[in-house]
């Protein structure tokens, strides 16, 4: 994204395309889920996703449930 004095690489999100995620009153909120990585890399232990509600969760297949971003991982302090 071009500024007035740099370019900064960016991550732009839909708020109104993305589940899990909306606009309230002091800014946009984004609810997620910590899954339990059944074969854990590094040090991670859980990793983080959108959390979808449960109807829309329960119409998509097996493929769109893997599709959905991982946002990061977890490890016990």
């Amino acid at each position: 994204m071009q500024g007035k004095t740099s370019t900064k690489r960016c991550i732009i999100i839909p708020v109104d395309d993305c589940d899990g995620m909306y606009l309230g009153e002091k800014g946009c909120y984004l609810n997620m889920t910590a899954i339990e990585m059944q074969e854990p890399k590094y040090s991670d232990t859980h990793c983080i996703k959108p959390d979808i509600p449960k109807e829309r969760r329960e119409a998509m297949n097996e493929e769109e449930i893997r599709n959905i971003p991982i946002l990061g991982g977890m490890r016990a302090i």
